[in-house]
């Protein structure tokens, strides 16, 4: 009941939060017409597709939001963001369309990036895709031939027909004979630009790391109900108390902010010791049985989970996250006290036994889903605050069902409420 009320809770902040996080998503900056002028307002802040097709503005928070596309405008841009300019391309399938391409570098060779594909421009003329084309030999040859993968050079001969007079190093081009990156370009392009006139480029989102990674300590709550397919004495029909462990780890949170600020991966690991308590009554016609239970582990935990965060605004910076989850059980101990009462003619005779327990899983794994909040204490570090369900998957029967207590993770979920320290 107590996770239900605070999931509830924490849901209706973050819908209350959603109209805010609206708002936030218009942010300072402007668009260039077709004719040339420059219109300053707010610019709406996208992220994948939808940034190359079309671009909303408005002049102040109070005006009425225009929808511009590529034929529309010739740029628009988020002041401190990347810049967008209306070109002419030929995409991968070689089907030439104009659209927005984001500009990652201007100079006297510009480069530009569209869905993941490259493109180089030199002094105002067309877009030249920049792609490694691999060429794998058919099924023609002669039999018992080794065949061998290539990788075409073509992106190397446009690198060098357009950095011709004033040729790059040959270890940035190196770099990129196999497997072409956007860091590894911008560093070509950049190196070409300096060699013709020094500082005579500017490259976009320059303060924005290509990866980066936030890291900190957690702690927190997990509260669940174990349950049993396999035992002594009947376990599988023991109510086991909900309980509350205390649990304890680290954090990171591995992300590209000069790609996208709301998708990330998050990692967690954290140790937790555990301790629940069950208890049966057996009556039987002539004895009467109560079992008491005690099992104790430790447990080892890593979750993964793909992050999207939902809005950031001044401070707060709400998140959805889902993922998979392994839970590695490292050391254990389960008693088990029965006590009999008979009455034998009219006499009453008790009898206590006490046994150990093993448990016959060491790992398991799970489902999980959290929704939580970052606050921005400062630049460098800011709080995190974390529920998360988790539903046990992948669980095997017990091989000694008479002597070995069976984990059943699947029969009821696990909930998380957890405050991370994080440095960015």
């Amino acid at each position: 009941m107590k996770q239900t009320l605070l999931l509830a809770l924490f849901v209706f902040s973050l819908l209350a939060y959603l109209p805010e996080a609206h708002a936030q998503a218009y942010r300072p900056g402007f668009i260039v017409k077709a004719e040339g002028d420059t219109i300053r307002g707010l610019v709406k802040y996208q992220e994948g597709k939808s940034r190359y097709t079309s671009c909303t503005f408005k002049t102040d928070e109070n005006a009425a939001a225009q929808k511009f596309k590529p034929e529309d405008i010739t740029a628009y841009s988020i002041l401190n963001e990347g810049l967008f300019e209306s070109k002419q391309i030929t995409n991968h399938e070689n089907i030439q369309l104009k659209t927005f391409v984001e500009v990652l570098t201007h100079g006297k060779l510009s480069l530009y990036e569209y869905r993941n594909m490259l493109y180089l421009a030199k002094e105002n003329g067309g877009l030249q895709r920049v792609a490694a084309r691999s060429n794998e030999p058919g099924t023609t040859g002669t039999p018992g031939e080794q065949q061998v993968k290539t990788t075409s050079t073509g992106h190397l001969i446009l690198i060098n027909t357009l950095t011709y007079d004033c040729p790059v190093p040959e270890e940035l081009l190196t770099k990129v004979l196999r497997k072409i990156s956007a860091p590894n370009m911008l560093a070509i392009v950049n190196a070409y630009n300096n060699c013709q006139a020094p500082n005579s480029s500017k490259t976009y989102k320059q303060e924005k790391p290509w990866l980066a990674i936030e890291k900190g300590v957690l702690v927190g709550a997990h509260s669940t109900k174990i349950g049993f397919t396999a035992g002594p004495y009947a376990i599988k029909d023991v109510d086991f108390a909900a309980k509350t462990n205390l649990i304890v780890g680290g954090h990171l949170n591995f992300l590209s902010p000069k790609r996208s600020e709301r998708i990330s991966i998050q990692l967690d690991a954290f140790f937790s010791k555990e301790s629940y308590e069950g208890y049966l009554e057996q009556p039987e016609p002539l004895i009467f049985k109560r079992n008491y239970y005690t099992i104790d582990f430790s447990r080892v935990s890593a979750v993964a989970m793909a992050r999207y965060t939902i809005a950031n605004h001044k401070r707060l910076s709400p998140y959805v996250a889902a993922g998979v989850s392994g839970n590695f059980i490292i050391s254990e101990n389960a008693g088990i006290v029965q006590r009999k009462e008979t009455t034998i003619n009219d006499v009453k005779y008790e009898s206590t036994e006490t046994s150990d327990a093993y448990l016959d899983m060491t790992y398991y794994a799970g489902l999980t889903a959290a929704l939580g909040t970052s606050y921005t204490l400062s630049s460098k570090q800011m709080l995190l605050v974390q529920v998360r369900a988790e539903q046990g998957v992948g669980t095997k029967s017990s091989a000694y069902a008479e002597t070995r207590l069976s984990l059943y993770p699947e029969q009821n979920p696990s909930f998380y409420l957890s405050v991370a320290y994080v440095f960015k």
